[in-house]
């Protein structure tokens, strides 16, 4: 074989297995207009996350849940995300939390004796809610009259100094007891307390026992109290003895904060299942006051029975007794 055949052999092996290289590459490509950029599908190449920069709420030095205050106002205040949604619920009100930039602050009156809070957040799908029961006592200030400083009588000299002790007792309890009256003795009332009971020794001549209405206090006597009410006791240890010197009978008032499960609509009743997971319905009645929570415009807007819906988020504020409950407000967010 002269050396022209051979070079023109090598030649066409070559040409060949360009040819081949080249058609088989060619079609991998994907077909498509040929003026159009060629795109990918990258989902399966991004991994799908959740917005983690979304941070809830944090709250300042917030009290212990349970704590005994003697300051009327309590300040809830921290940082959150400028598009939060912060509600507050108490047995008087439900209201949302105003947020500037990041920060907010919010004044709080609380009533005497029990005080059931709920505090709410919603920031995209991201939720928290935290309960808190406080109680506030209003303390009463030592007035000596000149008459009482000036005594010189031994019997006067030791009633003045036994009236400041009581009061240093009223104004610094130890323990608050909180609950339904189970029976009232000749000096002792008995608390439920969940599935217990705790006896309180009281002093009818020294106790002080007072009506709560809203914020303020209205004097009674011990002869008013009676069985099934709810009492909020300020106890101190004497000697062992449970003795209160501070008695608030109070209104049975309930916060709720939960989800519409079931709604009857013949009967104008509400299910709902509570941050604890507990059920139960309520009354509707013509003086509850019916709000909505637009979450889109941060704005709280009137709203009617025809408004609830079933899996809606619902604060309310509730009286009576479970089995028995009817809503004084309501608050549902949509």
């Amino acid at each position: 074989m002269n050396k022209e055949a051979i070079v023109a052999i090598i030649i066409g092996v070559a040409l060949g297995l360009f040819g081949a290289i080249y058609f088989s590459n060619f079609r991998t490509i994907p077909k498509g207009p040929s003026n159009k950029p060629q795109t990918f599908n990258t989902a399966n190449l991004t991994p799908r996350t959740t917005d983690k920069s979304t941070k809830l709420a944090q709250f300042d030095k917030l009290p212990v849940n349970g704590a005994l205050l003697t300051n009327k106002i309590l300040v809830i205040q921290g940082q959150a995300d400028k598009n939060s949604n912060l509600l507050i619920a108490d047995q008087l009100e439900i209201r949302p939390i105003t947020i500037r930039g990041n920060q907010f602050k919010q004044e709080l009156q609380l009533k005497p004796g029990l005080n059931e809070i709920a505090l709410f957040e919603l920031n995209g799908e991201k939720e928290q809610l935290k309960v808190l029961k406080l109680y506030y006592l209003q303390t009463q200030n030592i007035d000596v009259s000149s008459d009482q400083s000036e005594a010189t009588d031994e019997a006067d000299v030791l009633k003045q100094k036994l009236e400041e002790k009581v009061l240093q007792l009223r104004n610094n309890p130890k323990r608050v007891i909180s609950g339904p009256i189970k029976a009232i003795g000749e000096k002792s009332l008995t608390l439920g307390i969940g599935t217990d009971s705790i006896k309180v020794t009281v002093e009818p001549e020294i106790t002080n026992f007072f009506n709560v209405s809203g914020y303020d206090l209205e004097t009674i006597s011990f002869a008013d109290l009676q069985k099934g009410e709810r009492v909020t006791a300020f106890v101190s240890d004497i000697g062992g003895d449970q003795i209160s010197y501070t008695v608030y009978q109070e209104p049975a008032l309930t916060v709720a904060a939960g989800k519409v499960s079931n709604i009857d609509e013949d009967n104008y009743e509400v299910t709902i299942i509570d941050f604890d997971k507990s059920s139960f319905g309520a009354d509707i009645q013509l003086s509850t006051i019916q709000n909505l929570y637009n979450l889109k415009s941060q704005k709280i807007e009137k709203a009617g029975f025809s408004k609830l819906a079933i899996g809606q988020r619902i604060f309310a504020i509730l009286s009576g007794t479970k089995g028995d409950y009817s809503i004084d407000e309501y608050l549902i967010l949509q």
